[in-house]
């Protein structure tokens, strides 16, 4: 065994053309910190490879190319992880703004969810073009690090500090499907007197205002029924049967992030 230490050795301390493998700890023991060293390392070509100083300073390792979609981006590393695991670290800059919840697949692993270190999905416009994200993967999801400008998404319009509100509403659906359709977005319908006071601040801007009631997630004194606003004023509102068969407008309310 001292022998094979000793030829493995004599191979690090020379120039050297190929991958060398040693079973067992290497220790330097020179007297200066330039004779403690290997030099003449390249690139590392998999993730389990010996790390030059410089690429490890650089965190070069961690950023990723950018495909996929909005919503569900995929991610290519070099060199490839493995696997999922070990805290794998990522770093990226989105091409589009998401428009609800987000899933990362790095080098075709397979999708995992992206989540907000309250380990709540990334809501609509988290992620930004040109903005840099950071995620480190921690029990089967990834956890975003880097927290982005409180602003509101695209679509949406500031009711004030605390609420976002969409500014184009969406017709025809029940409250279900309402419901549902702000939650795939990351969003959710707003209450009374988030849509009270948006309407009074955005009046100008919100589309399709005063022209349908528009359903709140507010539910009314009676069995069965929810609450719904915005027919002739930003104060109209009524009750109606929370059912399928009873249609409104939606528009969506968010916390910005």
């Amino acid at each position: 065994m001292r022998s094979l230490l000793h030829n493995a050795l004599l191979l690090l301390a020379a120039p050297a053309l190929a991958q060398v493998q040693v079973d067992r700890p290497v220790i330097f023991s020179g007297p200066l910190d330039s004779l403690r060293q290997v030099e003449g390392l390249a690139y590392p070509a998999t993730d389990d490879a010996l790390l030059r100083s410089d690429a490890h300073a650089s965190g070069a390792l961690h950023w990723a190319q950018v495909g996929g979609t909005a919503n569900a981006l995929t991610l290519t590393l070099s060199p490839a992880p493995a696997a999922y695991g070990g805290h794998l670290r990522v770093r990226f800059l989105p091409l589009l703004a998401n428009t609800g919840p987000v899933t990362l697949n790095v080098n075709g692993l397979g999708a995992r969810p992206l989540r907000r270190m309250d380990l709540l999905p990334v809501g609509a416009g988290e992620l930004a073009p040109g903005v840099a994200v950071e995620a480190t993967y921690a029990d089967s999801v990834f956890i975003l690090r880097a927290r982005q400008e409180r602003a509101c998404p695209p679509g949406y319009l500031p009711g004030n500090g605390s609420f976002c509100v969409m500014a184009t509403e969406v017709n025809n659906q029940s409250w279900f499907q309402a419901a549902q359709y702000c939650a795939d977005r990351g969003a959710r319908l707003c209450t009374w007197d988030e849509y009270y006071y948006g309407c009074l601040q955005q009046q100008a801007n919100l589309t399709g205002l005063f022209n349908n009631w528009e359903w709140l997630d507010d539910t009314a004194d009676h069995t069965h029924t929810a609450t719904q606003g915005g027919r002739w004023q930003c104060r109209s509102q009524r009750s109606i049967g929370a059912t399928d068969a009873v249609l409104g407008t939606t528009r969506c309310c968010l916390r910005p992030r």
